[in-house]
């Protein structure tokens, strides 16, 4: 894994609050701050006056709230509409402010960084959170890189990572956009990403149980139109298929009775039942695009197997909670071959 500070060399550690890999240079002056990256330690110094100009403009707009409500106040019988509208003016420009003041925030913690830096960090807390204020600040960061092809491992690595933790986050156009950004074709970026990072998604999806990383990987697999590869992540699915137990997974399903829907076990669920359902969640998900696939390749029982499962499953109402409650160690733990 590379250091995102210094995406040319190996990490050797990771930041104590973010968990950004590090370098050897990095954690050396990272240790007298408690562990904290560049990064980390920028945003603990803007956070408390970020956090007191946040409650100061709460505070203008509750205030401009209630004054409104005296200064507009209608006469006995009068229209209270006037009134209303200026006093809810204060809490909608209120969040109006706080929300551009996060943004800015967002561009504070990250201006003191290199291009290449900017972009390296600014695309791992992408992966971490899904903000979409990281993405797009990477992608203008990337355009500043010199020479961006000496980095392309980490690019890769990193990539790889936003495809695995949060594909829910990425925009429908998220190669085209990457590609030209990095200055490769999308045919040749998708070629390498898939040759980079074919086995941390294997490791990722059945070992740490990222099952959402399922659809990125499929689709990497059409747009480089890999069928033997497609073919090897089906053989996968039904190795994990016969280690799943539906009828434990059942008894944690929601059920209507006279109306009402309740829980046939009414304690929490363990963790093999949250991976069994996360895991069964995807393929239901995707559903339509198995069928697909393996009506072409004549795999008709193993078509028959996972629709006879899936049929026996409830779509979660959330998804995404059902996956996040699946992973193990934690939702931003991933693996590397």
């Amino acid at each position: 894994m590379k250091c995102c500070y210094h995406p040319d060399q190996e990490a050797e550690g990771s930041c104590a609050y973010c968990a950004v890999p590090l370098c050897k240079t990095c954690l050396v002056d990272a240790k007298p701050n408690n562990g904290y990256c560049l990064t980390c330690l920028r945003q603990k110094q803007f956070a408390r006056t970020f956090n007191y100009l946040r409650l100061f403009v709460w505070f203008a707009g509750i205030a401009w709230m209630i004054l409104a409500y005296f200064i507009f106040e209608p006469t006995q019988g009068g229209d209270w509409s006037y009134a209303l509208a200026f006093s809810v003016l204060g809490p909608v420009v209120a969040v109006i402010i706080n929300r551009l003041m996060f943004h800015v925030f967002i561009r504070l913690i990250l201006s003191n960084l290199k291009p290449q830096q900017k972009f390296f960090v600014a695309f791992f807390r992408f992966s971490l959170t899904g903000k979409k204020n990281f993405y797009s600040q990477a992608l203008n960061a990337i355009n500043q890189v010199p020479n961006p092809e000496v980095y392309k491992d980490a690019f890769y690595e990193r990539f790889i990572a936003v495809l695995i933790l949060q594909p829910f986050a990425l925009p429908a156009n998220w190669s085209a956009n990457v590609s030209k950004a990095w200055k490769l074709s999308e045919e040749e970026m998708l070629l390498e990403l898939l040759t980079y990072g074919r086995e941390i998604f294997l490791i990722n999806i059945f070992k740490n149980h990222h099952y959402q990383a399922i659809t990125t990987f499929i689709e990497l697999l059409k747009r480089t139109a890999r069928k033997d590869l497609y073919n090897e992540l089906i053989d996968s699915i039904m190795a994990r298929l016969e280690h799943v137990d539906l009828e434990e997974i059942k008894r944690y399903q929601p059920h209507k009775v006279a109306n009402r829907i309740v829980l046939q076990a009414k304690q929490q669920e363990p963790q093999k039942v949250l991976v069994d359902k996360a895991f069964l969640t995807e393929l239901k998900l995707i559903e339509e695009e198995l069928e697909t696939f393996l009506m072409k390749e004549n795999r008709l029982k193993d078509w028959r197997e996972i629709a006879e499962i899936s049929k026996q499953l409830q779509l979660p109402m959330i998804p995404k909670a059902t996956f996040e409650a699946a992973r193990y160690p934690g939702i931003n733990h991933l693996s590397w071959p």
